[in-house]
């Protein structure tokens, strides 16, 4: 599984919120652990990319972090 689809899949448990509390704060962690895991990025990407997947999985994401989440997806590729 890329990325990517990670990032996905923790945006899509977060809709079913399967706990009573801290749904977003739980899959956005795991999301930023895979970043972390992925490596290939440079620090700084690496902390742009976990705000921004934060942002992704909450739901609360603008489309120019959509497009950076993009750009830096492109980049690991």
């Amino acid at each position: 599984m890329g990325l990517d689809e990670a990032v996905e899949l923790c945006r899509k448990c977060h809709r079913i919120a399967p706990f009573c509390f801290f749904n977003g704060n739980t899959f956005a962690a795991i999301a930023r652990t895979c970043i972390v895991l992925a490596s290939g990025l440079s620090s700084t990407d690496q902390y742009l990319l976990k705000n921004i997947v934060g942002h992704l999985v909450a739901g609360t994401a603008k489309s120019e972090e959509e497009q950076q989440f993009r750009v830096l997806m492109q980049k690991l590729t």
